[in-house]
This record gives C-alpha cells, sequence and structure tokens, in this order.
C-alpha cells in the first residue's frame, strides 16, 4: 500500500465567489472592561481600548456591546443606567459623555471638607425616602437610589473610609436609626442595601406623625394670662359663669363654696349633739351592811 501524500487546501479566489462577511460584531484584541475606579484604571485608556476592540462594528451594535464592557453592579454601570435612551443609541453622545463623566475628572483633586458636603447635600429628607425613581423603566426606591449615586461618588473621588462613619449622623432620624454603625463605605452600602422598604416606611410614616403633633402643639396660641375682675352679685350668677366659660378639664361646674364675702354664717344646732344618745336614771343599790357582805361572801 503506498501512502499518499495529503491533499493541500484549496482556497477559492474572492473573484470566483468568495465572500467575506461582516456581521458588525467582530473585534480584535482582549476584552477591555472598566469599573470606575479612578484609583486604579485609566478612563482614557480604556476608551481607546474600545475603539479598537468594536472596530470593525456598526454604530448600533457598538451602542448595544458598551454596555456589556461596563462590569455588574460597578460604579459606572450606575453611571450608564442613568443615561439618556438617546445618549445610549448614539455612539457620539455616548463618547462625549463618557469623557466628560470619566475622562474630564481623571486627576481633579477634591478636599475632604467639600466632598463631605457633596455628599451631604445627596443626602433624601424625610418625604423623599417615602418615594421612587425611576431607572430603566422600573421603579427604585429612593434609598437604593441615594446609595448608588453615593457610592459612584466614593470609588469615583477615592473618598477615604473615615467619611463613611460621619455620613449615618446626616440622615434622617428614622434612616439612620435603622443602619447601625459602620466603619467603611461598603459596610454602608451592604446594610443600606439590607434596609425592608416596609420597614423604613413605616418608621418614616411613624416619625412624620410625631412631628405633626409636636407641630400642632407648638403652633397653638399661647393663652391669655391677663386676669379679669368680673362683679357678681351671688354664688349662683358666678357658677352660671364658669360653666360658660368651661373651665372645668372633665364635667360642668355643679356647686362651688361660695365667697367668704357672700357666705351666710354657720347654721347654729340647737339640739343634742349628732352623736348623742338619750341616758336613762337609775337609782343607786342599797349599802349592805358588814354581816350582810359576809354571809353574802360565804
Amino acid at each position: 500500500m503506498t501512502l499518499q501524500p495529503p491533499l493541500k487546501p484549496t482556497t477559492i479566489p474572492f473573484e470566483h465567489g468568495a465572500m467575506l462577511i461582516n456581521t458588525g460584531a467582530s473585534s480584535h484584541g482582549p476584552k477591555p472592561t472598566f469599573e470606575g475606579d479612578l484609583n486604579l484604571e485609566n478612563p482614557k485608556q480604556f476608551w481607546y481600548d474600545v475603539e479598537e476592540y468594536l472596530e470593525n462594528c456598526d454604530e448600533p451594535t457598538k451602542c448595544k456591546r458598551f454596555k456589556w464592557l461596563l462590569k455588574a453592579d460597578s460604579t459606572v454601570e450606575v453611571w450608564y443606567e442613568e443615561l439618556p435612551e438617546e445618549t445610549k443609541k448614539n455612539w457620539g453622545k455616548l463618547e462625549a459623555a463618557f469623557q466628560t463623566e470619566w475622562v474630564g475628572s481623571k486627576g481633579k483633586q477634591v478636599d475632604g471638607s467639600e466632598m463631605f458636603g457633596l455628599l451631604v447635600e445627596g443626602v433624601p429628607s424625610l418625604g423623599d425616602l417615602l418615594k421612587f425613581e425611576t431607572s430603566q423603566g422600573q421603579r427604585i426606591a429612593k434609598h437604593v437610589h441615594w446609595i448608588r449615586e453615593t457610592m459612584n461618588l466614593v470609588r469615583k473621588y477615592c473618598v477615604p473610609d473615615m467619611l463613611a462613619e460621619q455620613l449615618p449622623r446626616k440622615l434622617p432620624l428614622p434612616f439612620g436609626k435603622i443602619i447601625p454603625s459602620v466603619k467603611t463605605w461598603d459596610d454602608l452600602n451592604k446594610h443600606v442595601m439590607a434596609i425592608e422598604l416596609v420597614k423604613l416606611h413605616e418608621e418614616v410614616l411613624y416619625f412624620q406623625q410625631l412631628q405633626t403633633k409636636h407641630d400642632d402643639g407648638g403652633a397653638r396660641e399661647p393663652k391669655n394670662t391677663d386676669t379679669q375682675t368680673i362683679a357678681v352679685s351671688n354664688p349662683k350668677e358666678l357658677v352660671k359663669l364658669l360653666n360658660q366659660l368651661n373651665l372645668s378639664t372633665s364635667t360642668p361646674v355643679s356647686h362651688i363654696s361660695q365667697p367668704f364675702m357672700y357666705a351666710p354664717p354657720p347654721p347654729q344646732w340647737a339640739g343634742p349633739p349628732a352623736q348623742a344618745f338619750p341616758r336613762y336614771y337609775t337609782a343607786p343599790a342599797p349599802r349592805m351592811t358588814v354581816e350582810e357582805r359576809v354571809t353574802l361572801i360565804k
């Protein structure tokens, strides 16, 4: 048996019918990813890598695949979800938004006090905690939206963890009461995301009721403490006047001790005392002689 050499692969020249098909999804080089941590990543270089990776894709495909290059649950993904739909579907507008948000802020220095002020400005009010935000057509609780925006700033500007301990003190009382003491931003993010929405709304509504009661009590007009002298001719008129004024807190005035100047003299009881009882006279027994007593003893 004679071995035959392997057949050479035949190629069809392009002019003889070979076709190059561009599906719009071809890419070059390794897949670039971006998380949004400006302390460890270079957003400008990331965009260069994206342009090279999606070089042969058409514009709609670029816009669609760009989201896949962003790490899940990262700061940059939160930023992307907040973009208008028009920007997400236009590659030029998407590039401009990315350059403004990430490349333009690279190297920007923000001191601790200024950064803390920015974080406090974003704290939701008591009434806002009962509201929802809309993102990607989905309703998101206000406290969840707030912590995502906060973590966006924290990772973007590399905010130190020591500010994470101070921020909960600036939260509305029922909201800050639910969050335990934290040491890092990751701890704060974890505790806020773990809050039950129903429990938070119950705490907020209860606190609002307490505030309403306190405000109603403080808004009452102060009572007039000025005294006014009223001339009354007899005690019955005084009782009638007090009933009209409704000064009693429980029941209307039914009787009142008469004023001294109108009080009649106390009655004088001429009969026997109230606890007295009649005593009847009994004649004393005759005195016995000595002999009679001795006889009685025997």
